[in-house]
């Protein structure tokens, strides 16, 4: 009862206090009939962050997307293996629309493949075929038939007997130079397969490396914990700038989709949210907070990243289960912070995936109020169990504690025994 008394009146003083002012009293300023008065400020609340809404793809359950890409008017270009085929959609104000051909008609690709949209304005994939897995580079015209490209260069086979080349990203430059990446360089072709100069990376060991793009004269690649940017008109292959990962995690950003900012700089996408970098800069910005959203949800992958025409921006995300493209749009109604907190705790949640995933889509659905995960191993300082129990129990006996307890590992009779916890069936 004490407990319950004290977590009421702190309420109650909350409540009373609000969440964002600020009180100054001055005891020498008196009203008209000669008493005092608080003078009390508020403080106005920041406004404006991006919020998230989903854009269903087209076609059934089972069909598979296979690519997608982003055109030079900034619309969007899907690929779906369908019933019927492979076909072709665009999205337009919204909504997307079938065309009325894919483009791969006259193509057989017995596993994926993938759409580079080139600075030339033209569609060129890539893909493996079923036989002795050879890669093939084709550029697709419209009205015009396939026309296979690099093909001495894909001809070539190691003393084992396979072929020696297997790339994991391409860029077509305007005046058609074909850059393309395998394992530690990027190679420039000329469109008949002669070898212009080569850009070295580290090698991602990705069928599909997302990690990159080529815009106007600039490429970007990934090296050793980095970013590479390369100004392929140098010819030269000395990377003119060495930009650091956004992310801390073991693996950096060398598997998170990048896209160029169309003004020298780029962004960044991964689980912490999406990221700029301007040109010539040397400091992280965050645009899009992960935590607020779905891109920190575990078990998303982030396929692709695009920046549409209103500063906003597309994500391409797997679940495992089905794809999705996230649309994130700035909202400068909404709260930059969320008002209000909920506090979870748990002896080790940075291992729970199923709270972490319930924590993003609570936020979801309630965009005011943010969920801190408060992991009791590393909070405490505790190497063992049972002393971060003895340092929760302190917290809670004394009237403090998280808005949430996941009991996994806690002593539940006890905290029942103590009037921690109520029956609430009634």
């Amino acid at each position: 009862k004490i407990i319950s008394a004290a977590l009421a009146m702190s309420m109650a003083v909350g409540l009373l206090g609000g969440c964002s002012s600020a009180s100054n009293t001055d005891t020498n300023t008196g009203t008209t009939d000669g008493t005092t008065q608080a003078q009390t400020e508020e403080k106005p609340q920041a406004m404006g962050r991006y919020a998230e809404s989903s854009v269903e793809f087209p076609g059934e359950s089972g069909d598979r997307i296979v690519d997608m890409i982003q055109l030079e008017d900034g619309s969007l270009e899907l690929y779906i293996k369908e019933s019927s085929g492979i076909n072709r959609y665009l999205l337009r104000g919204g909504q997307w629309e079938k065309q009325e051909k894919s483009l791969l008609e006259e193509l057989e690709f017995p596993y994926y493949f993938n759409i580079t949209y080139g600075e030339d304005k033209n569609r060129h994939v890539s893909y493996h075929d079923a036989e002795e897995y050879k890669a093939h580079l084709v550029k697709l015209e419209e009205g015009q038939p396939p026309k296979e490209l690099l093909e001495d260069i894909f001809s070539v086979k190691k003393d084992s007997g396979y072929y020696a080349v297997h790339p994991d990203f391409y860029g077509i430059t305007a005046d058609g130079t074909i850059l393309m990446s395998d394992k530690d360089k990027t190679v420039a072709y000329t469109q008949d397969g002669k070898e212009l100069f080569s850009m070295p990376q580290i090698w991602s060991s990705m069928e599909w490396r997302p990690g990159g793009f080529l815009y106007d004269d600039i490429y970007l690649t990934i090296g050793n914990n980095c970013f590479l940017k390369y100004d392929v008109k140098e010819q030269s292959g000395i990377a003119k700038e060495e930009i650091p990962y956004q992310s801390h995690s073991e693996y950096g950003d060398s598997s998170s989709p990048t896209a160029a900012d169309r003004k020298g700089g780029f962004f960044v996408a991964n689980a912490d949210g999406i990221h700029h970098m301007a040109q010539g800069g040397s400091i992280w910005e965050t645009i899009v907070d992960g935590k607020l959203n779905s891109l920190s949800m575990p078990g998303v992958y982030l396929n692709k990243l695009f920046v549409g025409n209103e500063d906003d921006f597309y994500v391409w995300v797997g679940t495992g289960e089905n794809d999705q493209l996230k649309h994130y749009v700035y909202d400068p109604n909404m709260p930059s912070v969320p008002s209000r907190t909920l506090n979870v705790y748990g002896l080790d949640l940075s291992k729970d995936d199923t709270i972490r995933q319930a924590a993003s889509m609570f936020q979801l659905e309630h965009p005011d109020v943010i969920v801190e995960l408060i992991d009791g191993a590393e909070t405490s300082g505790s190497t063992t169990v049972s002393d971060t129990i003895r340092a929760l129990n302190t917290e809670l006996l004394g009237g403090n504690g998280a808005d949430i307890l996941v009991l996994d590992g806690l002593p539940v009779d006890s905290y029942i025994d103590k009037g921690i916890l109520a029956d609430m069936k009634d």
